[in-house]
């Protein structure tokens, strides 16, 4: 079962020339100059290699999730949502949780350290409603069996399924803090929804269960 093209290798997905060596590499470069420049203009070397090192990441090798939302703007769906409610955007702050404030989509690299409780039976029911009606009852059955073998209990998050769940909150409108804590199951359950359909349907991902908070670390 597919898991999308981000999250199995790291929160950054793979790197732009497919191997972590050389971007450990042209990050440590980068940390380097930056602490560099911070030490000759007064500044403490640790802090300026620490800062330079993360800005690295994310505008050069973080760019992945960036490219993660450009391939979703090729799908209809999203740019019909854009266009209703307005452009997303992307940040990256790992003080703040992964969420949607207005428009901007924060992403938390502690989400691709977790997986999601695959829901089986949505899976394999939105399987079965993809099926030719062409097919004989056998070749039918065949690839039930074959399909259901190969669905996982849990599935790691991809970056766009994060997106998409973050995305579709903007047809909820504004809710407080407040009204999401009191009951945030009635929020999330219908954003999981729309979500797992999107995803089975273009990137085929696995069906999530609908309790937010069913999830487990990698």
């Amino acid at each position: 079962m597919a898991s999308g093209a981000y999250g199995e290798n790291s929160w950054l997905g793979q790197p732009r020339d497919g191997k972590v060596v050389k971007m450990i590499y042209r990050t440590a470069i980068a940390a380097t100059i930056g602490g560099s420049a911070s030490s000759l203009t007064g500044g403490q070397f640790a802090n300026g290699a620490v800062t330079a090192a993360m800005q690295h990441l994310f505008n050069a090798e973080g760019s992945t999730i960036k490219a993660a939302l450009a391939r979703l703007r090729g799908i209809p769906e999203i740019p019909a949502l854009e266009q209703k409610y307005g452009q997303l955007t992307l940040s990256f702050d790992n003080s703040k949780v992964t969420g949607l404030t207005g428009n901007n989509i924060n992403i938390n690299k502690s989400i691709f350290d977790t997986e999601y409780r695959v829901d089986t039976e949505a899976t394999i029911g939105a399987f079965q409603e993809s099926l030719s009606a062409d097919l004989s009852d056998t070749s039918y059955w065949a690839a039930i069996d074959a399909f259901e073998a190969g669905v996982p209990s849990y599935n790691a998050f991809s970056v766009e399924r994060v997106i998409v769940h973050e995305a579709f909150h903007l047809t909820q409108g504004n809710v407080s803090g407040l009204q999401y804590h009191i009951n945030s199951d009635f929020y999330e359950s219908p954003i999981i929804r729309s979500t797992n359909a999107f995803m089975f349907k273009h990137f085929n991902e696995p069906y999530r269960v609908e309790i937010h908070g069913d999830v487990r670390s990698r």
